[in-house]
């Protein structure tokens, strides 16, 4: 079932963590960089710690991001 409150709730934290990942490069004058794979494996637990995502969709973003690399 979708949990449309869940659902907003991790885009929040994702949004938020993106956002302090471009605020840190922005003050440090880096040009603009993607999350390393690492950084976003801990945003991930983070949702996940925070009860924004489910287990299962932790369990199968982990997997997509683990694949990219």
């Amino acid at each position: 079932m979708f949990d449309m409150k869940r659902f907003i709730s991790a885009v929040c934290a994702f949004t938020m963590a993106a956002a302090l990942t471009s605020c840190i490069g922005l003050s440090i004058g880096s040009s603009k960089k993607t999350p390393s794979l690492g950084q976003e494996l801990v945003d991930l637990k983070t949702a996940l710690d925070a009860g924004a995502i489910s287990p299962d969709e932790y369990e199968r973003e982990r997997g997509e991001i683990l694949k990219r690399d």
